[in-house]
């Protein structure tokens, strides 16, 4: 890990919060350390201050994410501001964190 994320374990779920804004590469550089770390199929990644991205980039993001974790999963993604709430919709994306938590813990995977 580095100062451009943090990841916690909560309740079975790997939370993983932004620290600072990054540009695509470190994105995706960022999902290929997370998947190296062994996280759970139980994903929050709160970017709620910290996701500045066009739907091109979005696309590739999430294609490098189903690179990683081919097995079934849930995922939620929290946003702040409307354009990323916007962009994000095409993935699970939530604005309060306990009703995102809710929402993975109710998986049976």
């Amino acid at each position: 890990m580095n100062n451009n994320y943090s990841m916690d374990q909560v309740d079975g779920i790997s939370v993983i919060r932004l620290s600072r804004n990054l540009n695509l590469d470190e994105v995706l550089e960022l999902v290929d350390q997370v998947a190296k770390a062994g996280v759970s199929d139980r994903r929050l990644w709160d970017v709620t201050e910290y996701f500045k991205f066009t739907t091109e980039e979005v696309v590739k993001i999430a294609t490098r994410g189903r690179q990683h974790w081919h097995t079934a999963a849930r995922v939620a993604y929290l946003a702040a501001d409307d354009v990323s709430f916007g962009l994000l919709r095409m993935l699970e994306v939530f604005r309060d964190e306990q009703e995102a938590m809710s929402w993975l813990k109710e998986w049976a995977g």
